[in-house]
């Protein structure tokens, strides 16, 4: 079985390699701290607006996580257009 990584994971991981509170990421994201500490800790769905901030943040190209992102907030969630929508319109 493919374990599949998760954009929170990923996140976590870049955080504490780069030595970043939620607060210093927040500031270079443009993301509230709160928003990101909910993120990362799995209390909070991920916007593709904000999926797009924290790419960018990261230095990474535009959408780098949207195949993760399918995976883990679209496939295993009940439908949710306020969610899928965004993310149709920006493939």
């Amino acid at each position: 079985m493919k374990i599949t990584p998760t954009i929170r994971a990923e996140l976590d991981s870049y955080l504490q390699q780069e030595g970043l509170n939620f607060a210093r990421f927040g500031k270079i994201s443009g993301m509230n701290r709160g928003a990101l500490s909910a993120i990362v800790s799995g209390n909070k769905p991920m916007s593709i607006n904000q999926l797009d901030q924290i790419t960018e943040a990261m230095g990474l190209p535009e959408g780098h996580f949207y195949d993760l992102f399918i995976e883990n907030f679209i496939i295993d969630h009940p439908p949710n257009m306020r969610r899928i929508e965004p993310f149709l319109h920006r493939c």
